[in-house]
């Protein structure tokens, strides 16, 4: 099963429909024990880092992000939020990949 992140961005539908398409098996959520219990977890989105930010800290999803183990996939504003820090509004963002 593959975990694709809801936290109120875009083209996560999209995604969705990419997998289905290819015959993967998989789950639009943002309760934390499906997103952990996924073999795999995208991280899409179409927006900016600020709201999204604010969602995924709101529901301490940033720090279950984290702590994942299994492969993590951001798209666009998905691998920006895997940043330590976006110009988007100042913020603060998850810090799995460091920037240079």
């Amino acid at each position: 099963m593959i975990a694709i992140l809801k936290y109120g961005s875009g083209n996560i539908k999209s995604v969705q429909t990419a997998l289905d398409r290819e015959g993967c098996k998989s789950l639009i959520t943002d309760k934390p024990d499906e997103i952990a219990a996924a073999d795999k977890v995208i991280i899409p989105g179409v927006g900016e880092a600020r709201s999204a930010m604010q969602y995924l800290k709101e529901r301490e999803l940033d720090i279950l992000i984290r702590s994942l183990k299994q492969p993590v996939l951001g798209i666009c504003l998905g691998l920006q939020l895997m940043t330590k820090y976006s110009d988007e509004g100042d913020t603060e963002c998850i810090g799995i990949l460091i920037q240079l």
